[in-house]
């Protein structure tokens, strides 16, 4: 922001934690600037030097647990092949639900009180959801690439799978709780498994037999 300076990492790195935590437990239209510098032990002058009130500080937490989640996806399946398609729609799934489980306050702020903190925010989901509906459509692109029977989708199929799967983990949040996420792995992989299937042949019944 504008005439603002940034404090020492580990005071940023505390803010932007108890944000999270802070929203997570309250709910963010309850949650206060006042709560969040109390669980940081930071003070409001240091708060206010880095945001100009409670909505950029979760905006900034929002972009920071996005990212550090996307990283964590490239880096465990930079080691598959790039046409192990399977294996990395698995892999990414293992990991993307793994990384939630263990993190409540980061799961429950970006998927039940993300929606509601604001255009910002909500913007920013709908963006990341985005990049990942992008991924498995290169990824679909790649394996038809490799072999060309694997029936063409449109690139909405790819943005209504991601969208639902958002839905998904956000009751599961609601109905089972965070630890509950990895349960999700499989059916979410078999779904995305559809979409590499080879197209169905003119005339043949798919269910005979």
């Amino acid at each position: 922001m504008p005439g603002m300076t940034w404090a020492e990492p580990s005071q940023l790195d505390r803010l932007l934690d108890a944000v999270l935590v802070v929203v997570a437990d309250k709910g963010y239209p309850a949650a206060t600037v006042g709560d969040v510098v109390g669980l940081a032990a930071v003070s409001k002058r240091t708060f206010y030097q880095h945001f100009d009130g409670k909505e950029s500080c979760f905006v900034a937490a929002h972009d920071r647990a996005v990212a550090r989640v996307r990283a964590r996806l490239r880096a465990a399946v930079a080691p598959l092949p790039a046409d192990d398609w399977s294996g990395r729609v698995r892999l990414a799934w293992q990991v993307f639900l793994g990384t939630l489980s263990v993190r409540h306050a980061v799961a429950w702020s970006l998927y039940v009180e993300g929606p509601r903190a604001g255009e910002a925010t909500a913007r920013r989901g709908m963006a990341a959801n985005l990049v990942f509906a992008e991924a498995f459509a290169e990824l679909h692109r790649r394996a038809r690439l490799r072999d060309p029977a694997i029936r063409r989708l449109p690139p909405d199929v790819f943005e209504l799978y991601v969208g639902g799967a958002v839905e998904r983990i956000r009751r599961t949040l609601y109905t089972d709780g965070v630890r509950a996420l990895p349960q999700l792995v499989e059916p979410l992989v078999q779904t995305a498994l559809i979409f590499f299937e080879p197209a169905p042949v003119p005339g043949v019944d798919c269910l005979a037999g």
